[in-house]
């Protein structure tokens, strides 16, 4: 690669910046991505900014994605957003993965709608990107701890930019790519068709935690109401008040000024 961009004319510290060669201890470059099957990831334009790579054996890492960069900042990308827009536009729905190999796997398998992330928590420019082709964004994630926990960052993201995702929990010990390999493509739509919203998951699944301990419940309560106070527009943001009432027990205008005090500047 370095004697291809040589012979290019690109001067060896460009190549350094944009992530495509590492400097070595002893002196030199070597190729950041060598031995590796490399992704390119695209903007909307079509217009390759950064690459992501998985090693063919077992060695560690897994998978390297190019540095930021003046041209690669991989929290306003997300890898096959370029080839799914039209296709996010005309079903009207878009999936967002973890993985390259499970947007892959989804696209060949007739989910041309799906998306990755890019191996960083959700951001509001992607939620925005997004946003541009649908309201209907359906998020999987895996039913371990770390599944959740990623979950719930993501909802904040989607909840300040005025969206409410879906949820779609994997089975537990399978990933978009598996499913569709030894269940095919219907036990995944299966799945789109049966997920949750996911704030109204979170809420349930959040109250159902406090049990008898009172003091616990008033904790969730207060976390599950900072939540709801992300929520920009007021009519939804009464309406899921509302619901965490009926949930909890607790009062409608006793909630109506917790969220008051959670909102004030």
């Amino acid at each position: 690669l370095l004697s291809y961009l040589r012979g290019r004319g690109v001067p060896d510290q460009l190549a350094l910046e944009a992530g495509l060669i590492v400097e070595k201890e002893g002196g030199g470059y070597y190729d950041r991505f060598r031995n590796r099957v490399i992704f390119p990831i695209r903007d909307l334009l079509m217009r390759v900014r950064g690459f992501g790579a998985r090693v063919l054996d077992d060695s560690l890492p897994k998978y390297i994605n190019s540095p930021e960069s003046p041209v690669y900042k991989k929290g306003e990308l997300l890898y096959g957003i370029e080839l799914a827009k039209d296709v996010i536009r005309k079903k009207d729905r878009a999936i967002v993965v973890e993985g390259y190999f499970d947007r892959i796997q989804l696209a060949l398998a007739g989910f041309d709608e799906a998306v990755a992330s890019l191996g960083t928590a959700f951001t509001s420019s992607q939620a925005r990107m997004l946003a541009r082709y649908t309201n209907n964004i359906y998020l999987v994630f895996d039913a371990d701890e770390a599944g959740r926990k990623a979950s719930i960052r993501a909802l904040e993201v989607f909840l300040s930019a005025g969206l409410f995702p879906y949820l779609v929990l994997m089975p537990e010990g399978y990933d978009p790519d598996d499913l569709i390999r030894k269940q095919g493509s219907s036990a995944f739509e299966k799945l789109l068709e049966q997920a949750p919203k996911l704030l109204d998951w979170y809420l349930e699944s959040e109250l159902s935690k406090a049990s008898l301990d009172l003091v616990r419940k008033g904790e969730i309560i207060r976390e599950l109401i900072r939540m709801i106070g992300l929520i920009p527009r007021s009519l939804e943001r009464e309406l899921y008040l509302k619901k965490l009432a009926q949930l909890s027990g607790v009062s409608e205008p006793t909630l109506f000024r917790m969220l008051g005090r959670e909102r004030a500047p």
